[in-house]
């Protein structure tokens, strides 16, 4: 077990009643971060096997009450539940380097997604950070992004113009390339796919962002022999 000394506080508050459990830090965000699981590393990750109402006051809940807000009373799953819904009382370092990895995250999203209206080109990274800098958004490092970004983007274009309208391709390409081609387009909105006599034809939604990216790599894989139809 962790010591209680260098313990942190995970908690979960539901319907008014906090649950709080005293975890190893680094731990307990590797867990949360879906890197690590709950049921071979229980004795690391707890200071204590209880689960509280107040840790720093060491006020328990009641098993009646666990089973009432988690459905059991198992503290492998409670635990999971909290790491997972709840939130962790981070270290000063997590804090600074989650961040730092969330705002990249957002930054990598509105490059790969949208485009300037004006010009129709992608921004790049660094207008994207420049200009979250002069917004002054923060980036929550404890949420996922698609929790937060419909937020950020809202706040950020009233000073950096961005369309995310997405690009349909339809592309046919030789027969000979369709494996390799047909494995690399999965990570797309597909429209249609068919396997011809001699060739593979898919209709594909591209985010704008990416629009030139992706026709580069279909063009090199097939050695310049894709024929393309932008709708």
């Amino acid at each position: 077990m962790v010591n209680v000394d260098n313990a942190r506080v995970a908690s979960y508050e539901s319907n008014g009643q906090k649950f709080e459990i005293l975890v190893d830090p680094d731990l307990a965000l590797e867990i949360k971060q879906g890197n690590k699981s709950v049921s071979n590393n229980l004795s690391k990750l707890l200071a204590s096997d209880e689960v509280y109402k107040n840790a720093k006051s060491g006020e328990r809940v009641s098993e009646k009450s666990l089973q009432e807000h988690f459905g059991t009373t198992e503290l492998a799953k409670i635990v999971e539940f909290i790491l997972k819904k709840g939130h962790l009382d981070l270290t000063t370092e997590q804090k600074r380097k989650l961040a730092e990895m969330k705002r990249k995250e957002v930054i990598d999203y509105i490059v790969r997604n949208s485009t300037n209206p004006v010009t129709k080109a992608p921004h790049t990274y660094t207008r994207v950070e420049s200009s979250l800098e002069t917004a002054k958004i923060q980036v929550d490092p404890q949420r996922p992004i698609d929790q937060q970004i419909d937020k950020i983007i809202e706040k950020l274009t009233e000073i950096l113009p961005m369309d995310f309208k997405k690009v349909t391709f339809k592309a046919t390409i030789p027969i000979q390339y369709a494996g390799k081609i047909n494995s690399i387009i999965n990570k797309y909105e597909i429209l249609d796919r068919k396997w011809e006599a001699s060739a593979f034809v898919f209709t594909a939604k591209v985010p704008a962002g990416e629009k030139d990216s992706f026709m580069n790599t279909i063009s090199g894989l097939t050695k310049g022999q894709a024929v393309y139809d932008i709708q």
